[in-house]
């Protein structure tokens, strides 16, 4: 019993310090909560020189951890085989980084890929993005007028300010999430 008790002692001014810090988390991911529920709709992408590739797909984002966290899984079938493989397939996790000031999204792909990225706000754009040795990626996600979601995503080669475009997909909310 004594032991216990030293435990919780020890343990006290750890959770004094954690729900600061939750609360400051959940308020940070209030600003994704219009990404929560069932989604579905169409889009493109174009990876390299090769042909764009149009797709139908879903994404599934959840709230977990008490409003501390953002789950998200994506699945994407090619518009000429919607049976077939995913084209795209992915699960990520968003959550507040408040010693840097930004979002963090852990991604992982089906195809053994993944990643550590980093986001922020611009205005009423979620925009995250990557580094790689050819240039800059970036996503830009914003809830449009008409409650679709709306993602487009761009390259800019190495050495300049050119953005292109590579990616476009909008979705309708088909179902509300849990939070």
């Amino acid at each position: 019993m004594k032991t216990l008790f030293f435990v919780l002692l020890l343990a006290l001014p750890f959770a004094a310090e954690a729900q600061p810090k939750l609360a400051t988390q959940q308020e940070a991911m209030r600003r994704l909560e219009f990404l929560i529920g069932t989604w579905e709709g169409e889009g493109w992408m174009q990876l390299g020189p090769g042909a764009r590739v149009e797709f139908l797909g879903n994404e599934h984002v959840e709230s977990m951890l008490d409003g501390s966290i953002l789950k998200v899984k994506g699945t994407h079938f090619s518009k000429k085989d919607p049976s077939g493989k995913p084209v795209h397939d992915a699960f990520g996790i968003f959550s507040y980084n408040e010693p840097a000031g930004n979002y963090d999204f852990r991604a992982f792909l089906a195809t053994g890929m993944n990643g550590s990225y980093s986001g922020h706000f611009e205005n009423d754009a979620f925009i995250w993005g990557f580094e790689i040795a050819q240039g800059t990626v970036r996503y830009t996600v914003r809830l449009t007028e008409a409650g679709e979601w709306h993602e487009i995503g761009e390259f800019s080669p190495k050495g300049t300010t050119m953005w292109y475009q590579n990616f476009e997909m909008k979705l309708h909310k088909v179902a509300d999430g849990t939070k």
